[in-house]
């Protein structure tokens, strides 16, 4: 002991007397100062300590670097090593539970100190006759986080502990006591929630200033980025690496926890940028030269669903993660993300009953809960949400008749019932719900005619009529519809010649004339349609080939109008259908829809008489 005792001496009256007695020590001797992480701090009083050549300095520290010191870095421990650590404290651990092990590892960045507290709460619960909390539970636990323990009873610590005894609280307790950021900017504070709902790992500078070119909302004006993250990195808060940036989960968490309040407005810049470029109308995004980026954004933003509150923007976003992943074909995770949204707008609906925002909005959920459904075949299931889309849109109509929107939502859903009852060949019911979506879209149409969504609606009410029409034989009538769907296509097609959504129309209303014609046994008029659909799909599948319905399109075309050649006479085409049976099949791999597999299937059995061409061309276009 050096024997000291301060009564009224200012503190730095204080050190200057600890330094001259530690001065006189014999050598050698070592001085620890245990968490210097404050900067300013260490720089104001590194040189006096320096004075005393007797001894050396050891600091422990979370900055990322000091002028005046060498440094160290300890990392984490590894995973042999933190086992060891846990199973220490936690000696039940069983042979069976090493991956359990292994995940909770991951789940907390391999921090040493956590590890050690999961593994005493564990001993808590558990002794060699019973077990009350596993390793199972606790991996659970801490997807949800690491302060939401469904078990926790106070440990013993020497962490942070004062006086002279040990510490006894919570693991929560202890955790959340680990960092404080009340020491933070407000930028830096802002910036560590916005870090708190990315995914741990490594972000490249370019990407977050891509997604939050300034931190909005702030009370004072901010420092610029660049600089808030390595500031961040200084003060050991996040690591960098190089120009790449990473938040251990352990951060993240009590970042979480201590910014529940401001989470939603600190993200909020990021969150628009995300909806902004997951938006399905920008779905060239999905696939030209930023395809990379955007699969990035859903990734971040699959992430940002997770951990922020139910808000009106989240419904939205989770909408546009679904959109994304059936533009990619990933039929599964969309279904998910939209159950997702449909639960999401379910709660605001019942916070607001009185909202027609939100009644629309749970509205089209089920639109988009029915279309995945009847993606993947459940027709069933698809009618069921379709229903209930059409009565809660009637409702609103009929609550608001002079409301455009949910007029036009009014009558896609009969589209939907109409698309349904087709589906399984019930025609009369569909053409009944046909006829009135067509209705409602002329109604809305000549009420608007600059208004281009309606029009293409309308057209697509048409193709619907000559659909039915054409099933049940009333050729004639097929054509006549399929024409007129075909007329304003090309309209919006030239108004439009860049948009992706009328090029696509236009290509399947020439493949729905092309067809008819064969009904008719006009081929070469047939061949004529058919040339021009595969001219346009070849296009969307050259611009957009991850996109699983222009690569539909594209394999369909190219079967079609080889069936065509080949039926003309002109056999020399019709190798080329292998080359469509491959798409088909792959899509099938890529998506499980069995309309893929059906059609692949027709290519395969095709034979090569005139009827058996004919048959083809007409039924590849049925699924």
């Amino acid at each position: 002991m050096l024997g000291l005792a301060f009564k009224t001496e200012p503190l730095q009256e204080q050190l200057e007397i600890l330094v001259q007695t530690v001065t006189n020590l014999q050598k050698p001797c070592l001085l620890i100062l245990d968490n210097a992480n404050e900067e300013q701090d260490l720089n104001d009083n590194i040189v006096f300590l320096r004075k005393c050549a007797n001894f050396h300095i050891l600091l422990t520290s979370r900055l990322a670097d000091s002028a005046y010191t060498a440094k160290h870095p300890l990392g984490t421990l590894d995973k042999k090593e933190a086992r060891s650590l846990f199973e220490k404290h936690y000696p039940l651990l069983q042979e069976t539970e090493i991956p359990l092990f292994e995940n909770i590892y991951e789940a907390v960045g391999g921090n040493t100190l956590v590890l050690e507290l999961m593994a005493k709460n564990l001993t808590n619960f558990n002794n060699q006759l019973k077990k009350r909390y596993t390793l199972q539970e606790l991996k659970n636990d801490l997807q949800k986080g690491l302060t939401r323990l469904s078990q926790s009873k106070p440990i013993n610590t020497s962490y942070q502990a004062k006086g002279t005894g040990i510490r006894h609280e919570t693991p929560e307790a202890i955790i959340l006591a680990m960092y404080d950021l009340a020491s933070l900017t407000e930028a830096e504070t802002a910036l560590l929630s916005v870090l708190s709902v990315l995914p741990a790992e490594n972000i490249a500078f370019k990407t977050l200033e891509r997604m939050n070119p300034t931190l909005t909302n702030l009370s004072q004006p901010a420092t610029p980025l660049d600089e808030t993250l390595l500031a961040l990195a200084q003060k050991g808060w996040i690591e960098q690496n190089e120009t790449a940036f990473k938040i251990s989960p352990v951060v993240q968490d009590i970042t979480r926890h201590k910014n529940e309040h401001r989470l939603l407005i600190d993200c909020e810049e990021m969150t628009d940028f995300l909806l902004n470029n997951l938006h399905p109308e920008n779905n060239e995004n999905y696939h030209q030269e930023n395809y990379k980026h955007t699969t990035l954004y859903a990734y971040y933003a699959e992430s940002i669903v997770h951990y922020l509150p139910t808000h009106i923007d989240i419904d939205v976003l989770l909408e546009r993660i679904g959109a994304f992943h059936v533009t990619i074909g990933n039929l599964t995770k969309a279904l998910d993300f939209y159950e997702k949204q449909h639960q999401t707008i379910k709660k605001l609906a019942s916070q607001n009953p009185h909202n027609p925002y939100f009644k629309n909005d749970l509205a089209i959920s089920y639109q988009y809960l029915g279309n995945m459904q009847a993606s993947i075949g459940n027709l069933q299931e698809a009618w069921r949400f379709f229903e209930t889309y059409n009565q809660l849109m009637k409702e609103l109509h009929d609550t608001f008749p002079s409301n455009v929107d949910y007029k036009n939502n009014l009558a896609v859903s009969y589209q939907r019932l109409g698309d349904t009852q087709a589906s399984v060949g019930n025609l009369q019911e569909a053409w009944r719900f046909f006829e009135t979506y067509n209705q409602l879209m002329k109604e809305l149409h000549d009420a608007f005619p600059s208004n281009v969504d309606y029009k293409n609606h309308l057209a697509i009410s048409y193709q619907r009529l000559g659909d039915t029409q054409a099933s049940i034989g009333n050729w004639q009538e097929a054509w006549r519809f399929f024409e007129t769907s075909n007329q304003l296509a090309k309209e919006l097609h030239d108004t439009f010649p860049s948009n992706v959504d009328y090029k696509n129309g236009l290509t399947i209303s020439y493949a729905k004339l092309g067809s008819i014609h064969i009904q008719l046994d006009k081929v070469t008029e047939a061949k004529d349609n058919f040339v021009l659909c595969h001219s346009l799909s070849l296009a969307l599948y050259q611009a957009f080939s991850t996109n699983i319905n222009f690569v539909s399109n594209y394999a369909e075309s190219l079967a079609v109008l080889n069936a065509v050649e080949a039926l003309l006479g002109n056999t020399t085409h019709y190798t080329d259908l292998s080359k469509a049976q491959a798409l088909f099949e792959d899509l099938y791999t890529q998506s499980t829809a069995i309309d893929f597999l059906k059609k692949a299937d027709l290519i395969k059995q095709l034979q090569h008489t005139p009827s058996a061409l004919k048959t083809f061309i007409i039924e590849i276009s049925k699924f």
